[in-house]
């Protein structure tokens, strides 16, 4: 037994773990004044880099919450970019282009090429086994190190983690200078350059418009008023000029990255702190078409016109899709039918929106709006941008007329549960597998069914719950996910077996749903 001082002792106790934080903090130091010297990051700054390299997922400080919103901010930023960069391209053109800016594949390549990879920390200090490594020993050596193998998906995350890191401290200037540096094979554009190109390339007014009943419900007055009425115009409208021809396409391919940045931004900003699975889950139930849809329908204003039969004064509620300019018949019996749907799921919607514990997922299946009611939603959003040369204030007036924020700020208070039923369910059920199996309706209901999408499912093979069905495939299946997770939480909002197909089933705290008989 060796007679050592206690404080030799304790120190040698602790020694382990003051020499990893010191290597990490070392390996963080070194990427701030070599990689990411151009981004201008201080001393000051090393812990949220350590935050954003550390990618262990049982650490206290790994990056998932700053890959999350550099996820946000680097697709936004590259939205931009192309609006401005390509202003004749189509929204086709810019969704694979950007789709490939922002690949795990080009993000790993980028970093591999700048060296990134090596300052990624993967372990998490245990103190296991621990042995100090002696300068002797790493002088002595004469082979490289082996090369570590890392995930393409953990490289990527690692650039969006330090793309988030770099706008907590200095916003998008910051960011920017973080994505040109670790981004350098395109040519990016500055966010306020590109705000100025949007702007100025959009078309002066040829005649003077009369849109103040839909600047009223959308809370902005345009400058430029052709881009509301391309917000608003099918890619079949026939208009009498190329302005009045222009497509939403465009402006909904910017207005998606704008609501995903403005809803993103309060997820990580939340007090206390949401684990990157909350914010996911929330920023997907905020910004997914049938929710969009569903707020579109509900956000009216009030004009005055004139009773075409008894020639008395009426007030009539208008709301975003009768402003809409289409030439396509079948465009309009399928609104029609959104707008059925809609009527008859309403109240419970409201309902769940207002009262639930859970985000009513399968309450909104009950609807099936087509994508062009969701997108003119994202298309306004982008004009609001362009036309306010790029305020972000400007188009979270109308993201707050829609109801989105106040339905996000319930959200927050009262701590509701956004987990999709289908991810729950996996969840539920562990190691289990689940199959979603398609029920036609001669195998249960004979001839002369409805055209509904019906489907069983299976845990491990066996049946559990009754038969759902739904407008289409998505919408069956999330109800089936909701009544079996249901069934094995014991909760009472559980499908009921001998609930109607044609009714709505009040069923508790879940709301209800529509299934077979």
């Amino acid at each position: 037994m060796d007679l050592l001082p206690a404080a030799c002792s304790i120190f040698a106790v602790l020694f382990p773990s003051i020499l990893h934080r010191l290597t990490v903090a070392v390996v963080a130091d070194t990427l701030r004044t070599t990689l990411l010297h151009p981004v201008a990051f201080e001393p000051a700054d090393l812990p949220i880099i350590i935050r954003a390299v550390t990618s262990s997922a049982t650490d206290d400080d790994n990056y998932q919450r700053l890959e999350f919103l550099g996820d946000c901010i680097l697709k936004f930023v590259a939205s931009v970019h192309l609006m401005s960069h390509k202003l004749k391209w189509p929204e086709s053109l810019l969704t694979g282009k950007k789709g490939k800016i922002v690949s795990n594949g080009f993000l790993a390549r980028a970093s591999m090429a700048a060296g990134l990879d090596k300052f990624v920390i993967t372990k998490r200090f245990t103190g296991a086994k621990w042995s100090p490594r002696y300068s002797r020993d790493l002088l002595a050596e004469t082979e490289p190190m082996p090369t570590v193998e890392q995930s393409s998906k953990l490289i990527a995350d690692v650039i969006e983690s330090l793309i988030g890191a770099s706008y907590t401290i200095g916003g998008f200037d910051k960011a920017f200078l973080c994505i040109k540096t670790l981004l350098p094979l395109e040519p990016w554009t500055p966010v306020p350059v590109a705000n100025t190109t949007l702007h100025e390339a959009a078309p002066a007014d040829a005649t003077p418009v009369n849109l103040s009943i839909l600047e009223g419900l959308v809370g902005h007055t345009f400058r430029k008023k052709t881009l509301l009425l391309e917000a608003l115009t099918h890619g079949s409208f026939q208009g009498a000029s190329t302005q009045t021809h222009s497509s939403y396409e465009r402006l909904e391919f910017l207005g998606d990255a704008v609501l995903d940045y403005i809803i993103s931004k309060r997820l990580y900003a939340h007090e206390p702190p949401l684990s990157h699975q909350k914010m996911h889950g929330i920023r997907t139930a905020m910004v997914n078409a049938s929710f969009l849809a569903f707020r579109m329908f509900e956000t009216t204003i009030p004009e005055e016109t004139t009773n075409k039969t008894t020639m008395q004064p009426e007030v009539q509620h208008r709301a975003l899709w009768q402003f809409l300019r289409s030439g396509d018949n079948a465009l309009n019996a399928s609104r029609d039918i959104a707008l059925r749907q809609h009527e008859q799921a309403r109240e419970q919607i409201i309902a769940g929106l207002s009262n639930d514990a859970r985000f009513p997922w399968h309450l909104l299946a009950l609807t099936d709006a087509p994508k062009f009611l969701s997108d003119i939603v994202e298309s306004v959003i982008g004009a609001v941008y362009i036309d306010s040369h790029g305020d972000i204030s400007a188009c979270e007036v109308f993201v707050r007329r829609l109801g989105i924020l106040d339905c996000l700020e319930r959200i927050f208070r009262d701590r509701v549960d956004c987990f999709h039923p289908k991810e729950r369910l996996n969840l539920l059920v562990v190691e289990k597998k689940v199959k979603y199996v398609r029920v036609t309706a001669g195998e249960e209901a004979g001839v002369g069914r409805d055209k509904k999408y019906r489907c069983q499912v299976k845990v491990n093979g066996e049946n559990v719950g009754g038969i759902v069905e739904g407008l289409k495939r998505l919408q069956a299946e999330t109800i089936a996910a909701w009544e079996v997770g249901a069934i094995l939480e014991g909760r009472d909002d559980a499908v009921k077996e001998d609930a109607s197909s044609d009714e709505f089933f009040d069923a508790g705290e879940g709301g209800g749903v529509m299934l077979d008989g």
